[in-house]
């Protein structure tokens, strides 16, 4: 009888283990090769789930959606539609970070801007500009505008890529990855 019961709760814990690993094998095949809506959900799912195979896909989602101008240039609030992108990735957190180091060098402002802030919330980084707390700043045109809960999205990744090669906690190959960034952005051989 005991080994009955002791079979059956074997039974229930693969179950519920194969269970999320079934669903994070269906939500990264959503993101794989789903139409736009289905890649959205599956973004979030996978960060909820903090997958860290999702990773370098989930960036690599950011990094089209951005580049397909599906995202404000400006700024985003805290509820706005294109703020499910962050969240997921600090969700998924560490993971992410050679793929947002990588995507800080895009070409695109937007997507290096996007990256840096990951970073900077996954680390728990504070790097103000401007002189100004960050989630108080909206840059507009050639003017700066202060508003209260606005993320700012076009930001220099030179102090986040520092504070994250500074960092004596971080993984040994991001804060080389980190470094390397900053080299090249300054021009230097890294």
């Amino acid at each position: 009888m005991w080994a009955g019961a002791l079979g059956l709760a074997v039974l229930v814990a693969t179950g519920i283990a194969l269970k999320d690993r079934i669903l994070e094998e269906y939500w990264l095949s959503e993101l794989d090769h789903g139409g736009d809506e289905a890649r959205r959900a599956a973004v979030e799912r996978l960060g909820l789930m903090r997958s860290e195979r999702a990773a370098p896909l989930v960036v690599e989602e950011m990094r089209r959606r951005v580049s397909n101008n599906r995202f404000s240039l400006t700024s985003f609030t805290d509820d706005s539609e294109e703020a499910f992108l962050e969240r997921s990735i600090v969700c998924i957190g560490g993971a992410c970070d050679l793929h947002l180091i990588d995507a800080a060098m895009d070409q695109n402002w937007s997507v290096s801007s996007l990256a840096a802030t990951c970073l900077e919330e996954i680390h728990g980084y504070a790097v103000a500009e401007y002189g100004m707390p960050r989630h108080e700043i909206l840059l507009s045109g050639p003017e700066m505008k202060v508003y209260r809960n606005v993320k700012p999205v076009l930001r220099d990744v030179k102090p986040v890529l520092q504070a994250l090669a500074d960092d004596a906690g971080a993984d040994p190959e991001v804060r080389r990855a980190a470094g390397n960034a900053l080299k090249k952005i300054k021009g230097e051989e890294p």
